[in-house]
């Protein structure tokens, strides 16, 4: 007696075309939930590009001004004016920290004056305290230097660092 091949009792091989379906719904859960986390890393990967420049900028202007006189060099270091009347002429002849006070560079320049390529999505503010008191010393005796830099996508970066006449 012949057996239909259809009746075998063979076990068949291969997927139904249910099994198919919902293998290829899984499959696109998961592509489109790896396609959202890139995109959403992806645009905000130049943020810390742009914040590490901001930076860099402000210790620039930072080490500059803090590596001035406390007071103008042609009076008394110890009993000068902490902040006398400012230098006129520009950043290559400031020659104390309180030169620096309100400086706003809407573009960003070396020390000489001269711009710098390539920054000029970056704007520049310094503030000088002299009434501040710090670990002890007393107001008058310390300077506060904040150097605020403004970056491309309008975020305030500030950097601040303090001189005391001792």
């Amino acid at each position: 007696m012949k057996r239909n091949s259809l009746s075998c009792g063979c076990r068949q091989r291969g997927l139904t075309l249910v099994e198919l379906v919902i293998a290829l719904v899984v499959f696109s859960v998961g592509v489109m939930a790896l396609l959202a986390a890139m995109a959403r890393f992806g645009g905000s990967s130049a943020d810390p590009l742009l914040a590490v420049q901001a930076r860099a900028i402000a210790e620039a202007y930072l080490e500059e001004i803090l590596s001035k006189s406390f007071t103008d060099p042609a009076l008394d270091p110890l009993t000068g004016a902490a902040c006398p009347a400012p230098n006129a002429g520009g950043r290559s002849v400031y020659d104390n920290i309180c030169d620096y006070r309100g400086l706003p560079d809407q573009l960003v320049r070396d020390q000489s004056g001269t711009l710098i390529a390539g920054l000029d999505d970056y704007r520049v503010a310094v503030t000088v305290a002299d009434n501040v008191a710090f670990q002890g010393v007393p107001a008058g005796q310390v300077l506060q230097v904040d150097v605020t830099v403004t970056d491309a996508l309008g975020r305030i970066h500030t950097l601040t660092g303090v001189e005391t006449r001792y």
